[in-house]
């Protein structure tokens, strides 16, 4: 209620289901929400798919229970640099020797 008072944003997950202890999924479910919370406005690491994707069963095979593998992107698809864009008045780190450019 605090952070409510605060406004911090809050989300209800409700499970219409569920019986007096929550299943595995349903717990996945409500950890994934947790870390991305504690992500967003607290810092730390963000959980390993989103709370979208666990919902939208993306993140494991229905079938089998097993994790489904994200698509990897291609690495440089356009053939662009490999150079992110640096904020103005900061010049980029040189890289360290002994590797290809």
């Amino acid at each position: 209620m605090t952070l409510q008072k605060m406004h911090a944003p809050s989300r209800l997950i409700v499970y219409s289901d569920a019986g007096h202890w929550p299943s595995w999924y349903e717990m996945a479910l409500y950890y994934t929400a947790h870390l991305e919370w504690f992500h967003q406005y607290l810092g730390g690491c963000a959980p390993p798919w989103s709370t979208e994707a666990f919902l939208r069963n993306a993140v494991f095979d229905t079938t089998t229970g097993k994790r489904i593998e994200p698509e990897k992107a291609p690495e440089n698809p356009q053939e662009k640099p490999d150079v992110k864009p640096q904020p103005r008045g900061v010049s980029p780190l040189p890289r360290p020797s002994g590797r290809p450019s």
